[in-house]
């Protein structure tokens, strides 16, 4: 029988040349998807587009800022167009978006918490005489219906305590920004949230079926071409749109991934329209608790603890419906996913015409 000779150094020095080819095969394929995952995007548009970035520690806050000033949006309460405007965010940690099986789920729970801190901020701050005279006409139960606001003295400075609670309807997304920071692994989403009169009384219309507003200046397009016009891949949560008829639809969006099978293709799209039903019902209405504690002293920013959660289970809606059901990629993460978009038309008058969003 035959033996077979191993010379030992020559299978360690092959040994070595194999290992430093996959080392080096692996450091280059994981050099490809980290600059392929921070390009630099910046997209921004005035048509309710998302305003999106994927490079390193971009401030989606600035982003947001400086989108509102170039389109002449003013942040906090405007007494000109009678509505308010507030800035807020969520992050959450990610090591790779391009391939996490959870980034859009992630990335729709961000969004969802940015826009209930949104909400919980304009019933924080939303205290003019205007909105309190707005609100206290009768039939119009809602926005901060319990508001507190307490000092208290510790040790070392003071804390200051406020909680609201109450009803808002119609606030809604105008924009939103996305930002990945490959370094820190941190994920943020922030929208530009509004809410006004007209909006309050255009959802108050959907959930009563009255006509009980002023109808908007009418729109450039359909909802159909302003849909098709987008990049679906980059827009989420809520959003509103008068079209060429002017006839002012709110819009729940949400997405799912595309599925490896039969089965799980079906159930993430039914699980993309359950979520859109959510966006969409939240919308219009949403009663919320929040309470923040200050520590003013603690920095020389200040320290912010904040509880705010949903006190309502999302509502039925009637008239709500599919409006839009496409595949899309995310262009940031090469993803596949399925994009669900539910509307319901508002009730409205034409009594004149003027833009307040």
């Amino acid at each position: 029988m035959g033996k077979t000779i191993i010379n030992g150094p020559v299978v360690i020095l092959r040994t070595a040349l194999v290992l430093c080819c996959i080392y080096l095969y692996r450091s280059r394929s994981d050099n490809s998807v980290e600059s392929a995952q921070v390009p630099n995007i910046n997209i921004s548009s005035n048509h309710g587009q998302v305003a999106v970035s994927y490079e390193a520690n971009m401030d989606t806050w600035k982003m947001l800022e400086e989108w509102a000033s170039a389109n002449e949006y003013i942040l906090g309460w405007d007494d000109n167009k009678k509505r308010l405007i507030t800035i807020q965010s969520d992050e959450f940690e990610i090591y790779n978006p391009s391939n996490d099986p959870d980034f859009l789920l992630k990335r729709e729970e961000a969004v969802k918490m940015a826009i209930l801190r949104g909400k919980a901020d304009i019933l924080r701050h939303g205290r003019s005489e205007y909105v309190n005279e707005f609100l206290a006409e009768p039939g119009l139960d809602g926005m901060a219906e319990e508001r507190d606001v307490k000092e208290v003295q510790v040790t070392g400075g003071t804390i200051q305590k406020i909680s609201a609670k109450g009803t808002i309807r119609g606030a809604v997304v105008l924009q939103q920004a996305e930002s990945w920071n490959p370094t820190t692994k941190e994920y943020q989403m922030a929208v530009l949230l509004v809410w006004s009169e007209q909006l309050e009384q255009a959802a108050r219309s959907v959930l009563t079926n009255e006509a009980t507003f002023e109808q908007s200046a009418v729109g450039q397009a359909s909802l159909n071409d302003w849909l098709d016009a987008k990049d679906m891949g980059t827009v989420l949560g809520s959003r509103q749109f008068v079209d060429n008829l002017g006839a002012r639809h709110f819009l729940g969006i949400a997405a799912r991934p595309v599925g490896r099978n039969d089965m799980e293709d079906n159930n993430n799209r039914n699980l993309a329209d359950l979520s859109a039903k959510q966006m969409l019902a939240r919308l219009l209405v949403s009663e919320v608790d929040a309470s923040w504690e200050f520590h003013p002293d603690s920095t020389p920013l200040g320290e912010t603890i904040e509880n705010i959660i949903y006190t309502n289970p999302p509502v039925v809606v009637k008239g709500m419906k599919p409006v839009f059901r496409a595949k899309a990629r995310n262009q940031l993460t090469g993803q596949d996913m399925h994009i669900s978009v539910w509307g319901v038309i508002a009730q409205e008058e034409a009594i004149n015409s003027h833009k307040i969003p």
